[in-house]
């Protein structure tokens, strides 16, 4: 069987008060403090202590710290600072800090990657934040002013493409990191891990949820049946949503379905709504559950809907491997051939179109795709004809539809950091070489971008390669049906020519009295109401009779 798985907030720092006093004596003042009186010396302050309360961002404070002596360059970039002038600060921060200590140290980056994230490169900004190897090191003011700026549920970690390691869970937290690797093609079996995090976690929260979900698929991965349903059985109890009900049943299904609980299994299969995007897959496995217990006739039953010509996009080669198998074991040979030929078919022009997709990721049809993952979720049968020309899965691809927000969210930050350097030809730093930096951030920007975008057409590859390793498999399953079939047809021969009575019956039939029932073949106008409530009987299947049994 198949088995195909917050706003944006600057919150301002706390406000500090510096008292300096110019008139101590011979005691020397702290370079801050002195660089201070000299500014309110020029602005023709007085020096009077109660006028000497200034405002300070606690990032200044925490750079004025790290930093010691500072240069006048450095002096400008932090007034900009201190105005929340961030587009200039960022034009000043070459100026102020090429060549400098600072600008290679772990808070140096931080901060750059802050100036980013306030430019309007948000991810672009949370990108060069996670680049840092020793997160530790960071300022824990700046640190604070990080937690502030992107908390728990902020859209960018949905879409960040970074690597999490335990340090950025003690920089940032559980929930965050729980979001950031929710993007990633995380490793599930890895169920200590998982644990570890659930720890950590509240009870209601989503992040709870995901790692109840991925904790469930790893112990089912590692054969722990038993723990895996009862894990999913708790979290069908969820009130976040994050996991969708249709596939928490698809997966108790088939947990139900892997030790031979077949029937809950197929409960839990016609718990699946018609409207689901799901509910293909809930009828190919159901079928499979009808085989297992020795009902080809419901298999048939089942797979009758599936071959409608309008679900032609939604339904893979597996169906008609199911069919050709069942009416095998009915001794429907006509039927099996008919499968067979059916699988040619059907799949023989479509695996020509995957052959072009996993070598090239792209045609006009997966144009159309992208545009329209680009507003959001899409079904299948909302993108026309297109549908039968891409790969079966991409419409439910929690990591395509990743990808494409997240180059979406890039391509906006090129267009800004375009902005940016064209602003900066005017209103930048004069100094040598200025220029060249402000280029660069846009070349960066840019490559970011792209990267994404190849991304996005590796993943259509994949899929498409996917599908193609399926349909290899299936056909070679359909040969040995065909074989099968063939040597039934020998053994049947020999049995009926070795009786001396007259041929009376050799095959089942198949007929039902259901309400519901449509007739085989059905060429009309179909009913949605109506399909999925075929029936089939076969009563007496495989079974040659000479007259007198």
């Amino acid at each position: 069987m198949s088995k195909s798985l917050f706003s944006l907030s600057w919150l301002a720092a706390l406000a500090l008060t510096i008292a300096v006093s110019a008139a101590e004596g011979d005691k020397a003042a702290p370079t801050g403090e002195t660089q201070d009186d000299v500014l309110n010396i020029l602005d023709g302050k007085s020096d009077n202590a109660d006028a000497l309360f200034q405002e300070r961002q606690e990032l200044t404070i925490a750079l004025r710290k790290e930093l010691g002596q500072t240069t006048p360059e450095q002096n400008i970039f932090l007034s900009f600072m201190d105005q929340n002038q961030f587009e200039k600060a960022l034009y000043q921060w070459w100026p102020a800090f090429e060549k400098k200590p600072f600008l290679t140290t772990a808070t140096g980056k931080a901060v750059y990657a802050y100036l980013l994230f306030k430019n309007g490169l948000e991810l672009n900004g949370l990108q060069a934040l996670m680049e840092i190897k020793e997160p530790k090191k960071i300022h824990p003011d700046v640190v604070k002013l990080w937690r502030l700026l992107t908390p728990a549920g902020h859209s960018a970690w949905s879409l960040v493409d970074a690597q999490w390691t335990d340090e950025w869970t003690e920089v940032f937290d559980v929930a965050t990191e729980v979001q950031v690797r929710a993007r990633q093609m995380y490793d599930p079996s890895n169920t200590e891990k998982i644990f570890e995090l659930l720890r950590k976690t509240k009870l209601d929260t989503r992040e709870r949820a995901w790692l109840e979900w991925e904790m469930a698929l790893g112990l089912a991965l590692q054969g722990d049946i038993t723990k895996a349903a009862k894990i999913l059985s708790h979290l069908m109890q969820d009130k976040t949503g994050l996991i969708s009900p249709d596939i928490q049943y698809v997966t108790a299904a088939r947990l139900l379905y892997q030790q031979g609980y077949l029937a809950p299994a197929i409960g839990y299969y016609q718990k699946i709504d018609k409207k689901s995007e799901y509910w293909f897959t809930a009828q190919e496995e159901m079928a499979w559950s009808y085989i297992r217990k020795g009902e080809p006739q419901n298999t048939l039953a089942v797979t009758q809907t599936l071959l409608h010509k309008d679900f032609a996009p939604h339904v893979g080669p597996e169906v008609l491997f199911l069919r050709a198998l069942a009416n095998l074991k009915v001794c429907d040979y006509p039927a099996v051939i008919g499968a067979i030929n059916s699988f040619r078919e059907r799949f023989k022009e479509r695996s020509k179109v995957m052959v072009t997709l996993a070598e090239s990721g792209q045609s006009p049809d997966i144009d159309k795709l992208l545009a329209a993952l680009r507003k959001g979720r899409v079904k299948l049968l909302s993108l026309g004809q297109s549908a039968g020309r891409i790969p079966r899965f991409v419409s439910r691809d929690e990591v395509l539809l990743g990808l494409v927000q997240a180059q979406m969210r890039l391509e906006q930050e090129e267009k800004t950091a375009g902005e940016i350097y064209a602003r900066s030809l005017t209103g930048g730093s004069d100094q040598v070489g200025f220029q060249g930096r402000m280029e660069e951030l846009r070349f960066g920007a840019e490559a970011r971008q792209q990267s994404a975008k190849s991304a996005i057409f590796n993943r259509i590859k994949d899929l498409a390669s996917e599908e193609l390793q399926e349909t290899q498999n299936i056909l070679q399953k359909m040969h040995i049906v065909e074989a099968e079939m063939i040597q039934q047809i020998a053994q049947a021969e020999r049995v009926i020519q070795a009786s001396t009575k007259q041929l009376i019956e050799k095959k089942g039939s198949t007929g039902s009295t259901d309400k519901f029932s449509l007739k085989f073949p059905f060429d009309g106008e179909t009913w949605f109401d109506e399909l999925a409530n075929y029936k089939v009987d076969v009563k007496k299947g495989c079974q040659a009779k000479r007259g007198g049994e």
